[in-house]
């Protein structure tokens, strides 16, 4: 996951949904070869999202005065309201200098609490305020969520990898592998 935290490029980032594919495609189980046909799936949209924005964007390079400070993990699976409904935010383990198309993607795209989509036009303006290409950026997030929506994909898809399943193992929690699959 940690991959994903200065994807600055559309095309770079698409690289790195392509490495998270190659890694996804060394599954083993029944179960792991029904998720190859999701993999498969995923590939084609990437493909044709990646023609999209290298049409749309051919010089898709972020100025640095566009670039915000974002905690990365951004949510409100990682905040607090307090007795006052003041919010505070924690976990800014991978916070640092960021494309803002990606906090704001990101934003709608994390399963832990889903936002509506109807909030994504009033939170991309809020957190574009700053730009002086706020529209050109607004219209490069439009374009570039689904490539965070498969990018989410992926991450929840790591229930999948050898790797994930050795880390959960040795953290203690491998409790019914292939039914935390199914969910």
């Amino acid at each position: 996951e940690t991959i994903f935290s200065d994807a600055i490029s559309s095309i770079w980032f698409c690289c790195l949904i392509n490495s998270s594919f190659i890694a996804l495609n060394n599954a083993g189980s029944d179960l792991d070869k029904k998720a190859l046909g999701l993999v498969s799936q995923l590939k084609t949209l990437l493909k044709e999202k990646t023609k999209l924005i290298k049409n749309l964007f051919p010089n898709d390079q972020l100025d640095n005065l566009d670039k915000c400070i974002s905690p990365s993990d951004f949510g409100f699976h990682n905040a607090l309201v307090n007795k006052h409904k003041e919010i505070y935010f924690f976990d800014f383990e991978y916070a640092g200098w960021d494309d803002p198309v990606k906090l704001i993607c990101d934003f709608f795209c994390q399963p832990q609490v889903p936002i509506p989509l109807k909030y994504f036009e009033s939170f991309s303006n809020s957190v574009l305020g700053h730009s002086r290409n706020k529209e050109y950026l607004i219209s490069r997030a439009k374009t570039s969520f689904p490539l965070f929506q498969i990018k989410w994909c992926c991450i929840l898809l790591n229930e999948f990898l050898p790797k994930h399943i050795g880390r959960r193992s040795f953290a203690g929690s491998v409790d019914n592998i292939e039914e935390k699959k199914l969910t």
